[in-house]
This record gives structure tokens, sequence and C-alpha cells, in this order.
């Protein structure tokens, strides 16, 4: 843990993009790191943030995109998984949900773009949301004449690496392959 006077604190150690302080040769990951307002205050955040602070550090030029927010639980035997924003700021947003005896699931949507996620019960597609969510696939075609869970559910388990029937925008240096570390 770093204690200084001339770093920039909010909730945690102000870092960048870069995940770089206030101060140019000190990098912050982790619970200490406040990036775009956020603590994550989870282990794969941290592993990640270290990797590219790691690397930054180092003299490579990584971005950290940020990550979806995303919890696991186990409560009374269901399984519950909630991964992004999932409720809703505005009336921008649309958020779909539906329950039923054995499984509970609530999407959000902003601009066409999947945002958030609760699912409660079946937690089977909650890899493939999150990827979703983390790689900003456009949902517009399918939520703006209105859409049903089942539907986004049907949608999202036909989500496969390099055959995928959505069509990312911007994947950020969220993910790793490709920079080169001897470079």
């Amino acid at each position: 843990m770093i204690f200084c006077t001339n770093h920039l604190v909010d909730k945690g150690v102000v870092v960048d993009d870069r995940l770089q302080t206030s101060h140019e040769a000190i990098f912050a990951a982790g619970d200490i790191a406040e990036h775009n307002g956020y603590l994550y205050g989870s282990w794969h955040a941290a592993q990640f943030q270290g990797t590219i602070a790691g690397l930054n550090s180092i003299g490579k030029d990584v971005k950290f995109g940020g990550i979806p927010r995303s919890n696991t639980l186990k409560v009374l035997g269901l399984d519950m998984v909630s991964i992004g924003q999932f409720m809703a700021e505005d009336g921008s947003f649309m958020t779909i949900s539906n329950k039923d005896e054995n499984a509970y699931f609530s999407f959000t949507f902003h601009d066409g773009y999947l945002v958030g996620s609760i699912m409660l019960g079946d937690t089977e597609i909650s890899g493939k949301v999150k990827k979703a969510i983390e790689s900003k696939a456009n949902f517009q075609e399918l939520v703006s004449g209105g859409v049903n869970t089942k539907e986004v559910i049907d949608f999202i388990k036909k989500i496969s690496l390099g055959n995928s029937p959505i069509k990312p925008y911007n994947i950020t240096a969220t993910f790793l392959p490709g920079v080169d570390l001897f470079k």
C-alpha cells in the first residue's frame, strides 16, 4: 500500500486507462486502484489490472477498458449471477425480465447494447452474457422491434467465438491476446 500526499486519491488511488497514478512512475492495480470512478474489489479484476499495469510499467502501451462487474452467489441452493449494469438509469435503458418456477432472467440494454443481466436458478449462459457485455455486442436488430427473454436467451446461446450472430463494434484492449511482450 502506498501512503503519499501527492497522489490523486478519491475512493482509491485514481488511475488512468494505463493504470498509471498521478505520478508517472507509479501504477496501481487491484483493490487500491480507482478507474473511472470504480473500485472493482474482485480477484478477477485485480489479476487483469495487475497484468496491464505490469506491461505498462515495462514500457508497453496497454489500456484497461474496464470490465463489467459481476458477482456469482449460491443462495438456498439457487445459483445467482449479476453482470454489468443491471439497473436502468433512465428512459434510454430497456430492461426485459421473466420468471418461472425454476429461473429468473433480466437483461438490460442501452442504445441497442446489452449492458447488464441478472440470472437466478439457470445460469448456464452467464459466460456468454459476460462476453457479450465485455465486447459491447450490438443487439440493436434483436431489440428494435420488441423482444422477450426467451428470444434473448436463444440469441445468446448462438454466440460462439469466431462465428457469432453478434457483431461487436469495439473490442477494447480488455483482451490481451496480441500483446507481444518481447517486442
